[in-house]
């Protein structure tokens, strides 16, 4: 049975998954540091930080 912090980070991982609001590897970065119990707020800032500025690039490069 997998242990209280897994269980909720796979619940949020999922519900990130389904918002479409990460790409993959920002949402296994969440899971693993929430398992860990290291996952700081600086973290989850700076995961969504370079998350938002690599849409914004691959959308500028969409529209030239």
């Amino acid at each position: 049975m997998a242990t209280p912090d897994k269980e909720l980070a796979i619940r949020i991982a999922d519900r990130l998954r389904k918002a479409a609001f990460l790409s993959e590897s920002a949402i296994a970065k969440v899971e693993a540091g929430l398992c860990s119990g290291t996952l700081s707020t600086e973290d989850w800032k700076l995961i969504i930080e370079i998350e938002m500025s690599e849409k914004k690039g691959s959308g500028s490069d969409e529209d030239k």
